[in-house]
């Protein structure tokens, strides 16, 4: 999203590292996640402080001698995908501030890419799914029975239940020996990738910190990992 201080000449404002200097400011309100450049942070920031933030960059009085501002609310991914754009999109309209949305590439297509899988197959999976882990009990898993392929974002702390409610006796959405791949940290130096069955899916990961991750459920998981090794 950029957004522009209105009636004033552009300057840039990121929430990004690269560029950073004497021109630039930078404040991280991100994930729990260690990056190079990143002290890990313990919680992340509420969705009502990064709308104050957003707008109290774009809206406070220019120092003398300054051009003006862009803010830069960079979000990795797609940013409307699962994201509280709307809020964002709304406090700045109630402050007559000007903004763009710029696509980005969502993690549940990158993620599998990077991985070295295909989210279809002409052979084994004509179409997927997406859909948050974050509210597993509120979730409709049997609703994607029918579907090849499902991609789950956000289901590391629940992964336990997650399992479970796909699996359900009583009409679950998958089997147990469904193929699935967890993806963690995808596009990082540290990215890793479990590859197992639905029912073995938790012990696998056991001990492991999965957030963030991208879970890829169906027979394109257990595809060879064919130009994995190119994109490492």
């Amino acid at each position: 999203m950029l957004c522009n201080s209105p009636l004033k000449p552009v300057r840039k404002y990121t929430s990004g590292s690269e560029g950073a200097g004497k021109k630039n400011s930078i404040l991280h309100e991100g994930k729990s996640l260690t990056l190079p450049t990143m002290p890990r942070r313990e919680s992340s920031m509420k969705q009502h402080q990064i709308d104050e933030i957003l707008v109290q960059a774009c809206t406070a009085p220019c120092k003398p001698g300054e051009a003006g501002r862009r803010v830069v609310r960079l979000k990795g991914g797609d940013p409307a995908v699962f994201s509280r754009a709307s809020s964002e999109a709304a406090a700045l309209s109630a402050a007559c501030v000007s903004f763009e949305f710029v696509p980005g590439v969502s993690s549940a297509l990158a993620a599998p890419l990077l991985a070295g899988l295909p989210l279809t197959d002409a052979a084994v999976g004509s179409s997927f799914a997406v859909v948050s882990g974050h509210d597993v009990e509120g979730t409709d898993w049997r609703a994607f029975a029918g579907i090849p392929t499902l991609v789950v974002l956000m289901a590391g702390k629940g992964l336990p239940r997650m399992v479970e409610r796909l699996m359900a006796a009583d009409g679950g959405a998958r089997d147990g020996d469904t193929p699935v791949a967890l993806v963690r940290e995808a596009g990082l130096p540290t990215q890793r990738v479990f590859r197992a069955n639905l029912k073995g899916l938790v012990t696998c990961t056991k001990g492991e910190t999965l957030s963030p991750c991208v879970i890829i459920v169906g027979k394109v998981a257990a595809l060879p990992q064919t130009w994995g090794a190119l994109l490492a």
